[in-house]
């Protein structure tokens, strides 16, 4: 990996960082090509984007912390009078 530039006002010394950013390991074509796709955008048929969500929804249902969202808000039970003052739209992963 080749070195970054010096690190100025660091005391004076003149040190190395390495570069740590993928960029640079892109070809100009390959970066092209890449834009060019976020460009077009998602083109995607409503049935398999359904089941891409579908399966990222399952992970997040199976996650350990994810109990919190699995179900919706219980504001009486809470203690939270001002709940639907705040959140307008409520929503749960359940």
């Amino acid at each position: 990996v080749p070195p970054s530039s010096s690190n100025p006002g660091s005391g004076g010394e003149n040190t190395q960082q390495e570069d740590l950013t993928l960029i640079n390991s892109f070809t100009i074509e390959q970066i092209e090509r890449h834009i060019a796709s976020l460009n077009r955008g998602l083109q995607l048929p409503d049935a398999k984007l359904k089941a891409k969500c579908g399966d990222v929804l399952k992970g997040l249902q199976a996650h350990s912390h994810s109990w919190v969202f699995n179900s919706p808000v219980d504001p009486i039970e809470l203690g939270l009078p001002d709940y639907f003052e705040v959140i307008k739209r409520p929503m749960d992963l359940g």
